[in-house]
């Protein structure tokens, strides 16, 4: 008893669920039903199987088990599980736990010596009784310790009706091998109903004799690499999302201001906030080449970094405008982020030159070593129209940093390429001239930069308003007349906690753009009760390094503003000259409806990170295309071969995955499913698995923005509501905080470190 004790007692948590799960988690106290599916074997694989078996000593059970460990190595991405063994002992039949632990660098053949070698140690533990080993461990005898369970059942044993016992605990898998009259084998898959469709059955028992096929030819080729899949089943499957081949229309992004310029030189090209300054698109660039002049003469060469520094203004605008003109790189900095983070910036590029928006701000920047800093009012309009520096494709254009776990972050490089393909989506998704594009993000982020791309690349007014408060948001944009956003869904959540009336006086507005985290079904209705029939909601998917954007679509109020199933809100179909397709974690393509990493292609894609950067593994080149290919560390799933609509399941740096009592779960679902189940009266939750102590193991944490201010009810209200849930009780937050605001990063995501980090009084505390 000891020795198995000791075997499971720190067993590694329950596996994922498979990738073609109906959703993240599993029930585990629901009542066990499956789908069920026999597939014949080949008489030559039968007979290949045992002539291997014979011929090494390997019994048919060691070679079934080998098998099923690679199938679950290639569908789970784990390397240690605990398998059920039917266990038949005179009158007593039961299953028997074991754990495996598998080395996905093995062959084969090292796989099955390993397998002989944990079932010879079974026998240590053959005889113990399974409900003493589960007292022993403190497990529940209502759910087994395995999530599948196998057994080789050879020709005329046992007897017909003895598998029931296979079936009597809901669990993901249950694989039985069979012996027909003739010797040959028939694969038998249970697979749960709850958290699979009944077509996967099939696909699960095609799978695994494609692992007995792997098995027995005995390759030199690792577990980890062997494909279960058909080769013209992976090529498929990177097809649904492969978007739309469009040539460019212009040149570069100076060239499309100077064609614009040239075509309404008179039309506003940006504004402030107030309306009290502005730009005409001739006046912008002009600007741009007086500014770039100047920066020239200052001994800047192609190919430098120019750093820009403070609180945006038309002046600064031109100046970006100015730096490529120059054929130099833009840096943005933030003078309100720490003095240690953006000297960091400007140490990384190995600069010296910066525009600042304001005077003051030249001994700042002198702070962070960068000696020539140039206060952009300085510089005077130019007449001569004409003089601006073709930049070719593969030149620099933009370095911004990404931030990461944590306080660290990342650099990224978008050369004019990279940004001639983001104008390109902009200009196919969006072909009307004259729109009002309203600039609100920190200038140091990628929504920033594709709000002013939006804008000046498409005939557009930029109006510049960053740093407001989220209260004066709805007043600029009724003002100037706004008829397109683009911000995080935590953003557009605290947009609508403000008077509604406030909104609904946005006449004008035709286009919310969504990015940077999922859409919950409170900010849909939200957009649906404003009643503006002539508003867009798109939701837009990308990163950084994907030149902000691959992928977008239009969601529907009326399918999600009544959802408490928990529906994810798809990102869309992939832009122009981008492909986008989930992989498994060799990057190899899986079939649509299967959640894998998410992987992008194209010309948007960047080259490489700086030469400093650990990350370039996450760029590399397709091997058939040879074109720049970028694993995003996102998961998510294609719909189905037709659309190819991509759904993201979770976001790397914001709603990860992490395991609670032994569960794997993703934060997101959690968040997800509060918000539909209050059916409007949270506005916004994120959930976080708090730090343990050495007196407190972590527990789920729940922050709740509720959309109408608290009363004395609203705590109630609140436990009442996360103890019904229909998640698996595991998945319940122990605790819930209501905020008023939530902590977001520069970029106006939801800053789950700060709320990790939040110390909250006892009695704001709502226990659940």
């Amino acid at each position: 008893m000891e020795h198995w004790k000791a075997q499971l007692i720190d067993r590694s948590p329950s596996i994922p669920v498979f990738p073609f799960t109906k959703r993240g988690f599993r029930f585990h106290k629901a009542p066990p039903s499956f789908h069920f599916h026999d597939l014949a074997v080949s008489p030559a694989l039968s007979f290949n199987i045992r002539f291997l078996c014979q011929n090494n000593e390997y019994s048919e059970v060691d070679f079934g088990l080998a098998a099923l460990q690679v199938l679950l190595v290639q569908l789970t991405e784990t390397d240690d599980f605990v398998i059920g063994l039917g266990r038949i002992l005179g009158a007593r039949r039961d299953i028997m736990p074991v754990r495996f632990k598998c080395d996905p660098a093995h062959t084969s053949q090292q796989l099955l010596e390993q397998t002989v070698e944990t079932m010879q140690d079974t026998k240590i533990y053959l005889y113990e009784p399974l409900k003493v080993l589960l007292a022993e461990l403190g497990a529940s005898t209502e759910t087994p310790l395995h999530q599948v369970t196998f057994n080789w059942l050879l020709s005329g044993q046992p007897a017909e009706g003895s598998t029931d016992m296979y079936f009597q605990h809901a669990q993901d898998l249950v694989l039985l091998v069979k012996e027909d009259d003739d010797r040959n084998l028939v694969v038998s898959v249970g697979l749960d109903q709850t958290t699979y469709d009944e077509e996967f059955a099939k696909v699960v028992a095609e799978l695994y004799v494609s692992a007995m096929e792997e098995v027995v030819a005995d390759s030199d080729t690792s577990i980890s690499e062997m494909d279960l899949l058909d080769p013209e089943e992976r090529q498929s499957s990177m097809m649904p999302g492969a978007g739309p081949v469009v040539e460019s229309s212009s040149n570069g992004v100076v060239q499309k201001l100077q064609e614009v310029a040239a075509r309404i030189p008179d039309h506003i090209a940006a504004k402030d906030q107030h309306g009290q300054e502005l730009l005409t698109y001739e006046q912008l660039v002009r600007r741009a080449v007086a500014i770039s002049s100047d920066l020239l003469s200052y001994g800047i060469v192609r190919g430098t970094a120019v750093c820009v520094l403070g609180p945006p203004t038309l002046d600064l605008l031109c100046s970006i405008i100015a730096i490529w003109c120059a054929g130099c790189i833009y840096v943005p900095i933030d003078n309100l982020a720490s003095l240690e983070d953006s000297y960091a910036i400007a140490k990384h590029f190995e600069t010296e030159f910066c525009v600042v928006s304001r005077p003051e701000l030249i001994p700042y920047a002198c702070l962070l070593g960068l000696n020539d800093a140039f206060y952009c009012g300085d510089m005077e309009f130019n007449n001569d129209f004409e003089k601006i520096d073709k930049s070719l494709p593969s030149d620099l254009a933009a370095a911004l940093h990404v931030p990461m776990s944590g306080t660290t972050s990342r650099s990224v490089l978008l050369s004019h390429g990279n940004i001639e393909t983001l104008i390109t989506s902009i200009a196919y998704n969006f072909d009307e001239e004259n729109q009002v594009v309203l600039q609100h993000s920190n200038w140091t982020s990628e929504l920033a930069l594709f709000q002013i791309l939006f804008a000046l690349t498409s005939g557009s007014t930029l109006v510049l308003a960053t740093r407001l408060e989220e209260a004066d948001v709805p007043k600029v944009m009724a003002q100037e007349k706004v008829t397109v956003t683009v911000a995080t869904p935590s953003e557009y959540s605290a947009w609508f906690r403000q008077p509604l009336n406030m909104l609904r006086e946005c006449n004008s507005w035709k286009f919310a753009i969504i990015s940077g985290e999922n859409v919950s079904s409170s900010v849909v209705r939200h957009f649906a009760a404003l009643g503006n029939n002539n508003l867009e909601l798109i939701n837009m998917y990308g990163a950084t390094e994907t030149s902000v954007a691959c992928c977008m679509g239009s969601v529907d109020y009326n399918e999600y503003v009544d959802d408490t199933d928990g529906k994810l809100i798809p990102v869309g179909r992939a832009l122009p000259n981008y492909q986008i397709w989930v992989a498994d974690s060799l990057g190899r393509a899986l079939p649509p409806g299967w959640t894998g990493d998410i992987w992008v292609t194209g010309s948007g894609v960047i080259g490489d990170y700086p030469a400093s950067e650990a990350d370039n593994h996450r760029i590399q080149l397709h091997p058939d295309t040879e074109m720049r290919c970028f694993w995003t560390g996102d998961r998510g799933f294609l719909n189905d071969y037709e659309e190819g609509v991509l759904f993201v399941i979770f976001r790397q740096s914001f709603e990860s995955a992490t395991y609670v009592k032994g569960h794997y779960v993703q934060l997101g679902d959690i968040s997800r499913a509060i918000v539909d189940k209050s059916m409007g009266r949270v506005a916004e939750a994120a959930v976080v698995l708090s730090k343990g102590t050495e007196q407190k193991e972590p527990q789920l944490q729940a922050f709740i923005i509720m959309s109408d201010t608290p009363d004395g009810e609203s705590q109630q209200y609140l436990q009442s509501m996360l103890r019904s849930l229909a998640l698996p009780t595991y998945m319940r937050p122990a605790c819930a905080v209501m905020l008023e605001t939530m902590p977001r990063t520069l970029v106006g995501k939801i800053d789950r470190h700060a709320l990790m980090d939040m110390v909250v009084p006892d009695n704001e505390v709502v226990m659940v």
